[in-house]
């Protein structure tokens, strides 16, 4: 259990990088020249080393690239060991295997039902915390309010996820 809480956890830190705008693609860091000089860099490292993400190219990994919302469900789903469970086809534009991985967010109540699930889409800060939150059993007593100053772009529905992540320090931002 602690191996896996220190797993998560450093995870967890290579996901802020999305906060700033950093997608997570992986393989191993070493020849790549595009994370050497960035801030997130042992943050990348440890995820391509761990086989959580992938590079972009042979020799790049492009971390102020976006994260789609399959990329973090691919990611989450590797770093969680959750199992996939066979796709009820609920979503009309996934299939194959990734269609069994977003079956398993659906039925642990992470991910919710609709038409499309929109794979290649940016995943927005309030999707992230969200996806966090349930997947980490984290809670907020505070719904109103967030303390970011876009705080009125959120939606309802994301405020208590961007409490919980916020006051569990995966994610942070401009207040």
């Amino acid at each position: 259990m602690k191996r896996y809480m220190s797993k998560l956890l450093k995870f967890l830190l290579a996901f802020v990088l999305l906060v700033t705008q950093v997608t997570f693609n992986t393989t191993i860091a070493g020849a790549m020249t595009d994370i050497k000089e960035h801030w997130g860099y042992e943050a990348i490292r440890w995820a391509l080393n761990e086989n959580i993400m992938e590079k972009k190219t042979n020799d790049t990994f492009e971390p102020d690239s976006l994260a789609t919302r399959q990329e973090i469900i691919m990611h989450m789903s590797k770093i969680l060991g959750w199992e996939a469970t066979e796709s009820q086809g609920i979503f009309g534009d996934v299939e194959g295997e990734f269609a069994n991985i977003l079956q398993t967010f659906v039925d642990k109540g992470v991910i919710s039902v609709d038409v499309n699930f929109r794979p290649g889409d940016n995943l927005t800060r309030q999707e992230l915390a969200k996806i966090l939150a349930i997947s980490l059993g984290l809670t907020s007593e505070k719904t109103d309010t967030t303390s970011f100053a876009d705080n009125a772009d959120m939606g309802e529905w994301a405020i208590a996820y961007i409490n919980a992540t916020t006051e569990a320090g995966l994610l942070k931002g401009v207040g």
